[in-house]
């Protein structure tokens, strides 16, 4: 779902616009109580302790979905943070 259809529908439980806080928690409650099916996009970069883990995962042999979904991130936040290491990147059995 995208930010911008929950902001609507938070709107519509509260009878008013939600302010800055109200809508990081509602996010932050969904991915709490969401698990493994419900992906909300965080629009950040991985942060430093996110990458470690992703990095770490990678050499494990993780492929980059499950390393996504372990991480609670999208697949695309794990190609940056993988980008910064080109030679975890590369999936060595297919090439």
């Amino acid at each position: 779902m995208s930010r911008a259809i929950l902001k609507i529908a938070l709107s519509s439980a509260l009878g008013r616009e939600p302010t800055y806080v109200e809508f990081s928690a509602y996010l932050q409650a969904l991915r709490n109580h969401g698990g493994d099916r419900v992906y909300i996009p965080q629009r950040e970069t991985p942060d430093a302790d996110q990458a470690a883990k992703i990095l770490e995962l990678r050499r494990g042999g993780m492929s980059i979905r499950k390393i996504a979904r372990e991480v609670r991130t999208s697949k695309s936040q794990v190609h940056r943070a993988l980008s910064q290491n080109p030679d975890l990147f590369v999936d060595k059995e297919a090439a």
